[in-house]
């Protein structure tokens, strides 16, 4: 009896370090594994698998242009280019929020 208490604790214990280890990692290096991930799948012509990989990694961290331009990538061989026009809309929109129209800006009035 006494011996099933022990690996009990011994499991217990055990789940407890993996859930500590694995939850400490920054967003960016999740993002790197699961760009990693997903450049695996796409040279193994996994391109669904690949799609879900850099989604998470795009989710994950945003601003990582290798992401962005493999999911891209995947997206265009398996055949989903109407996907790539939601990305582009994003960059615009943000562009167009931090730079003011030409000859408008500080300073400048219409």
């Amino acid at each position: 009896m006494s011996f099933n208490k022990g690996i009990l604790r011994l499991f217990t214990g055990l789940f407890i370090l993996f859930l500590v280890v694995g939850c400490g990692k920054s967003p960016e290096v999740k993002a790197k594994e699961h760009l990693e991930k997903g450049s695996e799948y796409l040279k193994a012509d996994k391109t669904k698998e690949a799609v879900i990989e850099l989604m998470n990694a795009v989710k994950l961290d945003s601003k990582n242009a290798a992401a962005h331009h493999s999911l891209a990538l995947a997206y265009i061989k398996t055949g989903g280019q109407a996907n790539l026009t939601r990305p582009v809309q994003y960059g615009r929109a943000s562009h167009a929020r931090r730079v003011p129209p030409h000859g408008q800006g500080p300073g400048r009035g219409p």
